[in-house]
């Protein structure tokens, strides 16, 4: 404010008429002032320069400080981002490692299924297969005990029928009937060794025919228990009970 009213008086003053001599001297008195004034304003307008060139040092410095602070926190906002997409490089390759991982765990299962099922199956048809046999072998050990039965029958009968031959009866029928002739002794000794034939062929004939059929269904049950004892798994102790 003070320059530019010291600015304005230098220019009305130049731009004035000739001066008379009075005047002269007020402008030399002027000149004086105005510049021992204009030292002063230039020694305010330095210092003020002064101190704005301070500020405006102290506002570089601390704008470089704070550049240098920004400059730090981005390259370490850049290495934070380098370490993100690194983590996430990794954590898609994890993805995709568990994306393959569970595809093989669902084609493990799903082969696993087929087993079970396929298992369960197997298991259905040899549980129908044992329940054949066992049925099979009730009825053959139903038909033994029979076949048993009736042997042990017969071996009694022909037991009892050798005990009681028809060689004692001629032997009393000879004893009371000693004064018969030798040829009626022999005839009678013919015909009744005969008999004796036959009824031992007879009572010995079933008897060969049954064990002849025990023998054959012991067999047949041996085949059986053997052909799939592998797969159902029944003991051959089995036998020994049996047989």
């Amino acid at each position: 404010m003070s320059v530019s009213r010291y600015q304005n008086d230098v220019y009305e003053s130049s731009s004035s008429p000739v001066l008379s001599s009075t005047d002269d001297q007020c402008s030399l008195i002027d000149e004086g002032y105005w510049h021992d004034n204009d030292l002063v304003l230039a020694a305010e307008l330095g210092k003020a320069l002064l101190d704005r060139n301070r500020k405006l040092e102290l506002a570089l410095e601390k704008s470089k400080f704070v550049e240098r602070e920004k400059s730090a926190e981005i390259e370490f906002l850049i290495k934070e981002l380098t370490n993100l997409r690194e983590l996430s490089n990794r954590k898609m390759e994890f993805v995709d490692e568990a994306d393959r991982y569970n595809q093989e765990l669902s084609n493990s299962n799903r082969q696993l299924m087929r087993k079970i099922s396929e298992g369960q199956q197997k298991i259905q048809r040899l549980s129908n297969t044992i329940a054949s046999l066992e049925d099979q072998i009730a009825g053959l050990t139903e038909h033994l005990k029979k076949c048993k039965c009736q042997a042990m029958i017969t071996e009694k009968r022909s037991a009892y029928y050798s005990h009681s031959s028809p060689m004692s009866t001629y032997r009393r029928r000879s004893s009371r009937h000693s004064i018969s002739s030798s040829s009626s002794i022999s005839s009678s000794a013919t015909v009744s060794s005969k008999k004796m034939t036959s009824v031992v062929s007879a009572t010995t004939a079933p008897t060969n025919n049954n064990n002849n059929k025990i023998t054959l269904i012991k067999v047949v049950l041996i085949m059986i228990i053997t052909h799939f004892s592998q797969d159902i798994g029944i003991d051959l102790c089995v036998l020994k009970i049996i047989f």
